[in-house]
């Protein structure tokens, strides 16, 4: 894995954050666009993005697919125990809990990982992120909105109904085309990817408004973020690599794929979650700011262990 090329596509992922902080700082973009452009990329964008990964992958055998989904699954289900002990180990508030917990769990598989990826390790591993980013959706759709909305006025907690939406949706008709290999129109794939394309750029400029409204004091103060940060961008990606070295059957590039993933900063779909509720989330969008400008660091020293 080149450390170079993962530092320059970071780069440009945190200019993307300042020319969002650069808007919403000089008044261009308003306070209330940030829950309209979060709407726009958790409903309609990153449910594009999903369609257009999988009509332009390359088709998985049945026997393939299980194999790399059931290594996300596992990978996901430690994240979501460790969701639960991370934020008790750094004593967290618990009303900061499901926070860290998102932090945990959700990393930015779609919005910085498939560029990221893509420019790294090459095309031939977008069908491996496809692979983990239709288990992240189902999941960030499912669990991660019961995380994030238990208790929120107007929040659905568990309730099934508010888990049917366009990203779940989306990662339905993904799955069925990564199994079949069956063929959409051309003018579909076209006009997924065009919307699609704007998903990490939005992304970026939603968070570099709560960036534009954190007081330097509030993001630079938190010393329980940065022992966060530590713990989940450097400890557990690390202890991952080392722990797949040793599992048979993980080729190289599906290992430093999924380190890779892990090593991600935080997603932004919990924080576009959050705003959609009013949610007070100050600590999550501190935290997904100070992890996006640290992977800067944090992702090429991982990769020193690959």
């Amino acid at each position: 894995m080149d450390g170079m090329v993962v530092f320059w596509q970071m780069l440009m992922v945190v200019c993307f954050m300042g020319v969002g902080a650069f808007l919403f700082g000089r008044g261009k973009l308003q306070e209330a666009s940030r829950k309209d452009l979060s709407f726009l990329v958790a409903e309609v964008c990153t449910p594009a993005m999903i369609l257009a990964n999988a009509l332009g992958g390359t088709a998985l055998s049945v026997s393939r697919f299980f194999q790399v989904a059931l290594l996300a699954l596992v990978s996901f289900g430690i994240l979501i125990l460790l969701g639960i002990l991370i934020p008790r180990l750094i004593g967290a508030p618990r009303e900061e809990r499901r926070f860290y917990h998102a932090m945990t769990v959700y990393y930015n598989i779609g919005f910085i990982g498939i560029p990221v990826v893509s420019a790294v390790l090459g095309q031939e591993a977008l069908v491996y992120v496809a692979v983990f980013m239709l288990v992240f959706n189902i999941l960030a759709y499912t669990e991660g909105l019961w995380v994030i909305s238990r208790g929120a006025e107007g929040g659905q907690g568990a309730s099934w109904k508010r888990m049917i939406n366009p990203g779940t949706i989306a990662c339905g008709v993904a799955l069925v085309i990564c199994l079949t290999g069956v063929p959409f129109p051309a003018v579909v794939k076209s006009a997924a990817t065009y919307m699609g394309n704007c998903t990490t750029f939005l992304s970026m400029v939603v968070l570099g408004g709560a960036l534009a409204k954190t007081p330097v004091r509030e993001l630079l103060g938190q010393a329980r973020l940065y022992v966060f940060l530590v713990i989940r961008a450097l400890v557990v990606p690390i202890l991952a690599a080392m722990a797949l070295k040793m599992v048979p059957g993980v080729d190289n590039l599906l290992l430093e794929t999924t380190v890779l993933l892990i090593s991600l900063p935080a997603a932004n779909l919990p924080l576009m979650m959050a705003n959609q509720y009013g949610l007070k989330a100050t600590v999550l969008s501190s935290g997904i700011i100070l992890m996006t400008l640290f992977s800067v660091v944090t992702i090429p020293v991982v990769a020193l262990f690959l």
